[in-house]
């Protein structure tokens, strides 16, 4: 307002001068002379973002150019993946043990897929804060990348309408390594990277990719999803399976038979984005966890199962809130599903895991 004003009294000192001091404004004279000015200023200086500003700017993002970010992130990081798989020495450590008594072993493919997943991200959006599941020492060299090719998934997602939002609603989770315990035991196919966008709260976007099939998913909310998820929602289900987890089961297997019936198929494997993919192109009716499990491992899931019509809860039915980076832990069990979510939570009504 006040540069608006000072353009428009220079500009009206000029025109005085210019003609002899003979020109006399009234207020409707003023006014249109600030209008003039505003209009002027708002075609020289837009306050739009546009595509070179989106990313780099503190209070507006694209979410279609985050979608494009993370699938790049979640292929780069699996790059490293497969590359320290490679090797001979995984340089395996461990976190400890799970409260189920399980070892939870950290490699270097964690590590090189971490920093290589943040620093796609942080590369375009250094403004967005990132939850990721390891938390390393920053390396002595910086991770290289590379240049990463998603042309087939960009040509789907040019297709789909944008959406701006602030950038501070907006949290990531990014798994770098999901699967690791079957990492170890090159087991690969369980193991992906994944990258979640929650928005206040909500998982609207997810991506879960498989470094070794190289198979990418993605999914966001109300928009779409990749055309490798072409489930058909209306095909009637006898599958009767239930996939759980085959190192974190706890009496997962024990309830389902218990609450669904003994002619229920109970599938162990590794991995939840795995699991949740397994869900997603109609193997399995439901994905069901009983025991504490991160939210890294499963935001991803969850986006993308909502864009495709289904739901990821707790056992109880409740909504899985990704706002907090310090509230990572989801205790209250999980249950993943495209159809019959409705009618296997009336089953497991009144569960005390």
């Amino acid at each position: 307002r006040v540069w608006v004003l000072h353009v428009a009294e220079n500009l009206y000192s000029e025109m005085k001068m210019s003609l002899g001091g003979s020109v006399k404004l009234n207020h409707t004279g003023v006014t249109i002379l600030v209008l003039v000015c505003l209009l002027t200023g708002y075609l020289l200086f837009p306050s739009r973002p546009n595509q070179n500003t989106i990313g780099k700017n503190e209070a507006i993002i694209s979410l279609k150019t985050l979608l494009q970010t993370s699938i790049r992130s979640a292929i780069a990081g699996g790059l490293k993946v497969v590359e320290v798989r490679s090797h001979s020495d995984l340089k395996e450590g461990s976190k400890g043990k799970t409260k189920e008594g399980a070892n939870d072993p950290v490699t270097d493919g964690d590590m090189l897929s971490h920093f290589a997943m943040v620093g796609v991200i942080s590369e375009v959006f250094p403004h967005i804060s990132i939850v990721s599941e390891e938390k390393p020492k920053q390396p002595e060299e910086e991770v290289s990348y590379g240049h990463v090719n998603i042309d087939q998934e960009t040509q789907q997602i040019n297709g789909l309408q944008d959406e701006l939002v602030s950038a501070k609603d907006v949290l990531i989770w990014i798994d770098p390594l999901d699967a690791t315990q079957e990492y170890t035991e090159n087991l690969t196919q369980y193991v992906t990277t994944m990258v979640c966008i929650s928005h206040n709260g909500r998982p609207i976007i997810g991506v879960i990719h498989n470094p070794f099939t190289r198979l990418t998913a993605w999914g966001w909310v109300g928009k779409g999803f990749s055309s490798n998820l072409r489930y058909n929602l209306n095909k009637k289900s006898t599958a009767k399976k239930i996939i759980v987890s085959r190192s974190h089961k706890g009496k997962v297997e024990e309830i389902v038979k218990s609450s669904l019936g003994v002619d229920w198929q109970v599938v162990p494997a590794g991995g939840a984005g795995y699991k949740t993919l397994e869900v997603a192109n109609g193997s399995v009716d439901a994905y069901v966890h009983t025991t504490l499990i991160k939210k890294w491992d499963i935001c991803a899931g969850n986006a993308i199962l909502e864009s495709m019509g289904g739901e990821m809860t707790t056992i109880d039915g409740s909504a899985i809130d990704y706002s907090s980076a310090e509230d990572f832990k989801n205790e209250g069990g999980l249950l993943g599903t495209l159809k019959k979510n409705k009618w296997i939570l009336g089953k497991f009504k009144g569960l005390k895991l």
